[in-house]
């Protein structure tokens, strides 16, 4: 006979005695354990692996050990053992009474899971032949030997027994076993499968995950062989927050908030007496796994813990499990106010989580959308969470650059207690949300806000994300890093109340702020792709150069790529909207209505040239200078490209004067024009340290660019209408020249020698081009004035031709005004070039005296020096015809034969006194009526002492030239 230390005969006989005298009382056992086992009710089926683990944990606590549950299937036989404390009677009790627990009220014991024993009869779904064996003692059921019973008393118990078709309770009836259980373990369930439900135990033995280790805290590890092929799941780390769990080698760490307390006392009246002692501490348990310290929301449909697995659906995707009341089903939280209270609960843990969440956008995922809710207590707790996120402080905010404060603190100390109270750990130390989380996986922790202090960007803003973020980084209170901004995070955000900022509540948060340009340039290029919204921009606030920061964008000038050498407070005199180029971010401000600008278009600013008019009377006189003097200096202006800067007021004498009335120092002009250092000097000098300091910063050209004379200044003006010169104004016409006027009349007897005609009204100087203050030069010095004149502009002048253009488009050469001029000076060694000759114009000797012979040669024909005989009739035949009734002169002889007639063709129609004496020879001259113009030579025997003159090809035009007689007269 087996050992029987639970006195299960006894216990037999004591059932089997109340099913033969009371004609019901086998129905109702029937009836309780069909409730449970066949899911009439909802019942325990497909509960197998959670009742037996909830056992496993509850005897591992009780025996303050490390529980390890092994589940182990082959040959259809399931084994599941586990350690802890080993059968006993009282568990003998609980497991004959369908509804009596041996874990019901003694709270001097650890906390357990399973509660009311009748947990045990979910191994009925899967087996008719359950036992279990401990080293203490064992027990075995069996619906085979309990139906022998049953005929055995026959009466009613027999009858009902047939109209069940032999289905009978078998938890009701144990019979001893001496076998112990699987070597390693102080308990083992051992269940003969039957053949329909082989296929869905291994399903359930598939379907374990690691989280079953959450819900039973009393165990360590879990192992599963199913064929032989073995599984193993258990704990490998855990502290406050975190919680490693491994499957097969896999670790996954859970962010894991445990929460526990005592429920109040009037909310327990309403659950049975046996329940009420366990049910008088709660506690809450919210995780969410943890990959590359991001949290992952669980797949698929998530159901609510209580604390084991429910039906109740939930819609977080976490793993929350509390000690919720539950149905007689166990698949089915009961409702009522202690029910109620516990949501509460539960929804303060799925807050802390977040709290302690790693501060990435992800976190939103695990928060609830408004309105969601798959069933009553779901809505509610989700209802709850958000209620209560609202005003937890789990949002990441932006951090302030470093070194710089942000403007206004965005987190409250107090929002960080908001769910300190209530919030501890069942099993370690509380959790506070006052603590900055540093984190399961290693994250750092910025600091957090509430979402009603929180700001999100708008959708229209989105796009630039990560720009304006960075830009408005401690700018915003409460601002959310760029991927909390996106469109998937938004739903989240709204559903928590998060404030947005939109393009205009950008305007209005920068409003006033004092920052560097560079923080200006970075914002603008970050709003760039939100400018669809102008009229929401245009009021940003704008740095400009002089130090001063506008609002809105219009009028503002954009410095372009060359304004870059120039110091951005340099320009500041002008008193010109020119933005930092710091500041240039983008192409929104261009967008916005902001003008490129370069030093070119500067200088043509209407502002900047009144100012350079006004500059005299310039409050600051130098700083003006510095700023028009470097824009001259980086736009590269040429010496006389742009007139108006003579205006500029500089420094001489101490005072100051246009520019264009100042002499470089140093300059040769000093010594070149009459009467310098006096207070007749034409011109005065720069100031020599204010020069100086020009030249150090910008190079010689500068000073000569704004009109600072360094050489002679050449003058230059297109279509100038040549009668209008011949009456001048010369200061409404900016050419002051000496003899201009003269000049325009010597320009008309070049067109219209004979005087007859004049130049055609309309008839214009296509290009003037002409040097000034030749008369200003001092007599003694003109050796040093030609030295100037032969290089740079002034001997581009020189070189230049002048061109005559009449209204029918008739081109003709004319007279260059220098050259004019210059011919008719006594410039060399106090002769005029006029009347000079270049040394190799030897047809001309005799004639013209030779220029000096220290004179640049390739200057003097530039200067109007002679350069040969047709030169000479081209340039003034009137004084050759002169020159040549000098009898003081000679003539070359080659020149003598055919001189005359090329000066009758040169003054053809033109009416010119008759020289009184005509060279007949090179060294002989006779009186212009005792020569004949020869046009019959074979008439020589008529000249009757004449001197005979060759007439060329019009001898007609030499006689009236000479006002002399043909041979063909006489």
């Amino acid at each position: 006979m087996s050992h029987d230390p639970f006195g299960t005969h006894t216990r037999r006989a004591a059932v089997l005695a109340s099913w033969a005298g009371v004609t019901t009382r086998f129905r109702e056992d029937a009836n309780a354990e069909e409730e449970l086992v066949r899911g009439g009710l909802g019942g325990y089926a497909d509960r197998l692996v959670i009742e037996l683990a909830q056992n496993a944990s509850d005897a591992a606590a009780r025996a303050a050990v490390p529980g390890v549950l092994r589940f182990a299937y082959a040959d259809g036989v399931l084994s599941v053992a586990n350690t802890g404390a080993p059968l006993d009677s009282a568990g003998v009790d609980g497991l004959t009474s369908l509804r009596a627990s041996a874990k019901a009220a003694d709270a001097r014991e650890p906390a357990t899971v399973g509660r009311f024993g009748v947990g045990f009869a979910a191994v009925l779904a899967v087996s008719d032949e359950p036992e279990v064996r401990s080293h203490a003692g064992g027990v075995r059921f069996s619906a085979e030997q309990t139906r022998a019973e049953v005929a055995t008393i026959g009466g009613a118990a027999a009858a009902e027994l047939a109209r069940r078709d032999g289905a009978v309770p078998v938890l009701r009836l144990a019979w001893p076993v001496d076998a112990p259980p699987t070597a390693g373990f102080d308990t083992e369930v051992r269940l003969p499968v039957r053949a329909g439900a082989i296929e869905r135990v291994r399903e359930l033995l598939a379907d374990v995950e690691p989280t079953l280790l959450f819900a039973f805290p009393g165990l360590v590890r879990l192992e599963i062989a199913v064929d032989g092929v073995e599984r193993v799941i258990e704990r490998v780390g855990s502290d406050e927050r975190a919680v490693s769990l491994a499957s097969d080698g896999v670790v996954t760490t859970w962010l894991v908030v445990r929460a526990d307390g005592a429920v109040p006392a009037e909310l327990l009246a309403e659950r049975p007496l046996e329940e009420q002692a366990a049910l008088a501490r709660y506690s809450t348990l919210a995780a969410v796994p943890l990959e590359d310290a991001v949290p992952r929301p669980l797949p698929g449909d998530v159901v609510l813990h209580a604390p084991s697995p429910t039906d109740e659906p939930l819609s977080l995707p976490i793993h929350l499990a509390a000690t919720f009341p539950l149905e007689v089903s166990r698949r089915r939280v009961a409702p009522g106010a202690l029910t109620d209270w516990l949501a509460a609960r539960a929804a303060d843990a799925v807050v802390a989580l977040l709290v302690e969440a790693p501060p990435v956008v992800e976190t939103l995922t695990l928060a609830p959308r408004a309105g969601l809710g798959k069933a009553p207590l779901d809505a509610a707790i989700c209802s709850l969470v958000l209620a209560g996120l609202r005003e937890a402080p789990f949002l990441p905010t932006v951090p302030a650059p470093e070194g710089t404060a942000p403007v206004d603190p965005p987190l409250l100390d107090d929002e960080l207690d908001l769910l300190a109270t209530g919030l501890g750990d069942a099993f370690g130390a509380p959790a506070s949300a006052a603590e900055a989380p540093d984190a399961p996986g290693g994250f750092a922790a910025p600091a957090r806000v509430a979402p009603s202090g929180a700001v999100a960007l708008t959708a229209e803003l989105a796009a630039a994300a990560d720009a304006v973020v960075d830009a408005l980084a401690g700018v915003v209170p409460g601002l959310l890093p760029a991927d909390w901004s996106s469109r998937a995070a938004a739903g989240a955000l709204d559903a928590l109340d998060v404030r947005r900022l939109g393009v205009a509540d950008v305007v209005e948060a920068v409003a006033g702020l004092d920052r560097s340009p560079s923080w200006w340039g970075r914002l603008y290029t970050a709003l760039g792709p939100a400018s669809r919204d102008l009229d929401a921009l245009a009021a940003l606030p704008v740095p400009l150069t002089d130090g001063r920061t506008v609002t809105g964008v219009r009028g503002t000038l954009l410095p372009g790529p060359d304004l870059a050498a120039i110091a951005p407070d340099t320009l500041a005199p002008l008193g010109l909207r020119v933005v930092h180029p710091d500041a240039v971010g983008g192409e929104l401000l261009e967008r916005l209505g902001a003008r490129p600008a370069t030093v070119h278009t500067i200088l043509a600013d209407d502002r900047v040239r009144a100012a350079v008019a006004d500059s005299l009377d310039a409050d600051e006189p130098e700083l003006l200078a510095e700023a028009i003097l470097a824009l001259v200096a980086a736009a590269g202006i040429r010496p006389g490209e742009e007139p108006w800067l003579a205006e500029l007021a500089l420094p001489a004498d101490d005072d100051w004067y246009p520019a264009g009335e100042l002499v470089v120092p140093g300059s040769p002009l000093v010594r070149v024009f009459a009467g310098m250092g006096t207070d007749d000097a034409p011109f005065g000098v720069v100031d020599q340290d204010f020069a100086n300091d020009v030249l150090a910063a910008h190079g010689p050209e500068v000073l000569a660019a704004v009109g600072c004379l360094t050489t002679f200044t050449v003058l230059e003006a297109d279509d100038l209408d040549l009668v209008d010169l011949t009456d001048l104004d010369v200061e409404d016409a900016d050419l002051d020249l000496d003899g201009l006027a003269e000049w325009a009349d010597a320009v008309i007897e070049a067109i219209d020698p004979t005087g007859t005609v004049g130049a055609p009204p309309g008839t214009r100087i296509e290009r003037f081009r002409a040097i000034r203050d030749l008369d200003l030069v001092d007599p003694d010095q003109w050796p040093l004035a030609l030295d100037l004149l032969a290089s740079g502009p002034p001997r581009e002048v020189l070189n230049a031709t002048a061109v005559a253009v009449t209204p029918d488009g008739t081109r003709i050469e004319v007279p260059a005004y220098s050259r004019w001029w210059l011919a008719r000076e006594p410039i060399l060694d106090g002769r005029p070039p006029g009347e000079l000759r270049t040394p190799d114009a030897v047809d001309l000797d005799g004639l013209y005296d030779v220029a000096p012979a220290d004179a640049d040669p390739g200057l003097l024909p530039l200067l109007g020096c002679r350069t040969g005989l047709l030169d000479a009739i081209a340039a003034d035949p009137t004084d050759l015809l002169h020159r040549l009734a000098d009898a003081d002169r000679t003539a070359a002889p080659w020149i003598v034969p055919l001189v005359y007639a090329r000066i009758a063709e040169a003054l053809a129609g033109a009416r010119v006194p008759a020289p009184a004496r005509v060279r007949v020879a090179p060294d002989a001259v006779a009186e212009a009526d005792q020569v004949a113009i020869l046009d019959q030579p074979w008439r020589l025997d008529a000249l009757d002492g004449r001197a005979p003159i060759l007439g060329g090809d019009d001898p007609v035009s030499v006689a009236e030239l000479l006002d002399a007689p043909l041979v063909s007269e006489l």
